[in-house]
């Protein structure tokens, strides 16, 4: 939701983040994925360095929540496109691994790290291997889904041309040991209902065929 809005229901969605992380806390997960949020401006240092303290204004008391509930935010890149079509403006702060690791780093707060969503990344033609190492310890969450490079598909891993050898490789180097979260919704959904269960067994052996490949 456009964080940035006056608006009865971006209250009322604020509201239900806090209320999120409380009830993460209570079920013990760890990480909760927020996008950050982005506006119009010239790109320039001084629109990116407005940008990050204003993410940092707006998600303070989420991260006071999450101290309490002893959980995290973990901020996700978000691909330009987006920017474009729901925000009208040019680029989505963070889209560039760069720029995420400036923004986590602005909270100087263990409670605060990166979701990676290797579709997104994809489509932004990020070097996704680099990126991950760059991230470091600060990597807390995935969003593993695969696509063609052009539109946000959210398929299993090897439906699409993400280059999960690289990736793989990235993540068995930083010893990433957070979840691996697959968000293939378009996967499953247009089957009909007998042949589900069938493609989420599928899924899974996917999932497990990536991590045994890179004794991960």
């Amino acid at each position: 939701f456009s964080k940035w809005q006056d608006d009865q229901k971006t209250v009322e969605l604020k509201d239900l983040s806090h209320r999120s992380l409380l009830a993460a806390g209570m079920l013990g997960i760890p990480w909760v994925v927020f996008e950050p949020e982005t506006a119009r401006g010239a790109w320039d240092a001084a629109h990116i360095k407005a940008l990050i303290q204003r993410n940092v204004d707006w998600f303070a008391p989420l991260v006071e929540t999450a101290e309490q509930a002893n959980t995290g935010l973990a901020l996700e890149n978000v691909t330009d496109e987006y920017a474009q079509s729901g925000r009208g403006a040019s680029r989505w702060i963070g889209a560039v691994p760069a720029e995420l690791i400036d923004l986590v780093d602005a909270f100087a707060s263990h409670r605060v790290g990166v979701c990676w969503d290797t579709g997104h990344a994809f489509i932004q033609k990020v070097e996704q291997g680099g990126a991950i190492r760059a991230f470091g310890s600060r990597l807390k969450a995935l969003h593993i889904q695969d696509n063609d490079g052009l539109t946000d598909q959210h398929l299993a891993p090897f439906y699409g041309q993400v280059p999960w050898q690289d990736i793989m490789s990235a993540l068995r180097d930083i010893q990433y040991s957070g979840d691996f979260t697959f968000e293939i919704h378009n996967f499953i959904r247009p089957l009909p209902d007998a042949l589900r269960d069938e493609a989420m067994r599928l899924a899974v052996s996917i999932g497990r065929n990536l991590l045994t490949q890179e004794n991960f």
